[in-house]
């Protein structure tokens, strides 16, 4: 979904700077930092804009790239990036310190194999990040923004996607994997599925889009 080098951008784009600067700043050939600026750039993570004779890139104002900022700023001690890897997002999406989760339930709910699942949980509770009680994992409150992180980064994609393909949609209901929306206009791309119309008082379509 996203990759290590693209968190790790996201992670030091607190101002604007020129891929020379992310190079520099983390170590990776200018050409790695474009490829991975124009990922971002795709799902509206980043923007750039030209500055004199330069091109510079800003993060944009998205709940997930607060979020994510806030974690690394307030843990310097964690390599998220090198932390989040997809499966591991996947996990700590349905993870959090409110509900208690066990692994045969996350390998159902994320579609990954049960030895994917115990490997990211035993690095959680390994880096005291979630605790385990008998059977059950959750996270410690003060690791809570990895769960709004990956919550919120889904709900961006989600909505970048609809714009991208729609227009316009209301999200009714999503997981880590799909969602379902309400469009006004029917959508004719074989990664949707038409529901049928939602008896509300104005009449909708039912949309499901799988990522």
């Amino acid at each position: 979904m996203i990759s290590e080098i693209e968190l790790r951008i996201l992670s030091t784009l607190d101002s604007p700077k020129t891929r020379q600067d992310l190079g520099d700043e983390l170590d990776y050939l200018e050409s790695t930092v474009s490829r991975a600026l124009g990922s971002l750039e795709q799902v509206d993570l980043v923007y750039k804009e030209k500055a004199g004779n330069q091109m510079i890139a800003k993060p944009v104002d998205a709940r997930c790239v607060e979020v994510f900022q806030s974690l690394t700023k307030s843990n310097p001690h964690v390599d998220f990036p090198d932390l989040l890897t997809s499966s591991m997002l996947n996990v700590v999406y349905y993870l959090s310190s409110e509900e208690q989760w066990t692994a045969t339930e996350l390998t159902e709910h994320t579609g990954h194999a049960r030895a994917t699942i115990y490997r990211n949980l035993r690095t959680l509770t390994n880096r005291a990040m979630a605790t385990k009680e008998h059977s059950e994992y959750r996270l410690r409150e003060e690791f809570d923004e990895l769960h709004l992180f990956a919550t919120e980064l889904r709900h961006h994609i989600h909505r970048v996607r609809i714009k991208r393909d729609v227009g316009a949609g209301t999200i009714l209901w999503e997981s880590h994997k799909e969602f379902l929306m309400r469009t006004d206009t029917d959508v004719e791309d074989e990664n949707f599925d038409l529901l049928p119309r939602l008896k509300t008082r104005e009449s909708h379509h039912g949309i499901s889009g799988r990522v």
